[in-house]
């Protein structure tokens, strides 16, 4: 068995622990959605590498506490070194408000690399060796 197909297993059937900020909850689904539908976004991305804060500003307000959230989930759940081709193709961040946010490559690289703070850039998380 190849260990693309175990990651996924692992991630799959992994307990995720849900995280919750001021009431709204963030959790993740295997549920394939199309892009566009209603209330499902994508994060894309190839951005210059960046802390958390220079990243965290590039968005507009109403968005930060979904991102917020989503930060917080990623490093409950032991995500920090997962790269984009072990996550991106199957999960999908579902919120308690019915908002549902997933990530390209690029975009998820860019996330990991700010939430680690070592200015790596979007590559270092883009795909395992």
């Amino acid at each position: 068995m190849c260990l693309h197909l175990i990651w996924r297993i692992i991630i799959n059937f992994k307990i995720m622990r849900e995280v919750e900020i001021n009431g709204l909850k963030c959790n993740i689904s295997n549920e394939v959605l199309e892009y566009p539908s209603e209330g499902y976004s994508i994060i894309s991305g190839g951005l210059n590498a960046m802390l958390w804060d220079e990243y965290f500003e590039l968005f507009k307000e109403h968005t930060k506490p979904y991102i917020q959230l989503i930060r917080k989930f990623i490093e409950l759940n032991d995500l920090t070194k997962t790269c984009a081709d072990e996550f991106c193709n199957d999960n999908t961040f579902v919120f308690s408000d019915g908002i549902k946010i997933g990530f390209s490559w690029r975009g998820w690289g860019d996330l990991v690399s700010s939430i680690n703070g070592k200015k790596e850039g979007y590559v270092n998380y883009y795909m395992k060796n």
